[in-house]
Parts: structure tokens; C-alpha cells; sequence
């Protein structure tokens, strides 16, 4: 199996994912409501869409070509 390019966005989501199955399952955090819940997931996922829609660099692009002036040899 090869190894595969880090995919952070993936990751986060899983964790935020994770973190509120946690959170659901346990009953929350002691005495803290879970009415900050649904407006944190939201707050997180409005940042997690601008984190992943931002433009990439290009990739730079290295040629194969010599980029030498070319001289005839007679």
C-alpha cells in the first residue's frame, strides 16, 4: 500500500467528529450544557469551508529543457 499526501482537512473533521460523538455519548462535560454545541459546529465548519475553498499555489513547475542560449559546435 502506498503512503498517500496528508489531508488536514479530513483529519480536523474527523476529530470535531469524534470529539462530539465523545461528548454525546459521555452526557457532556459535567456541569457544562451542551447549548454552545450546534453554534460551535457551525462556527468550526464556516471555518473549516474558508480553510479548504482558499486558492492553492501553483505548482512550481521545473523544465526539462536547457534554458541556455544554444550554440552551435562545428
Amino acid at each position: 500500500m502506498e503512503r498517500h499526501v496528508f489531508d488536514g482537512f479530513s483529519f480536523v473533521s474527523g476529530a470535531v467528529v469524534l470529539g462530539g460523538a465523545l461528548l454525546l455519548l459521555t452526557g457532556g462535560l459535567g456541569d457544562v450544557s451542551l447549548r454552545w454545541a450546534g453554534p460551535s459546529v457551525a462556527i468550526l465548519l464556516g471555518i473549516l469551508i474558508v480553510v479548504a475553498a482558499r486558492p492553492e499555489r501553483p505548482a512550481k513547475v521545473e523544465s526539462s529543457v536547457d534554458e541556455s542560449p544554444a550554440t552551435e559546435k562545428t
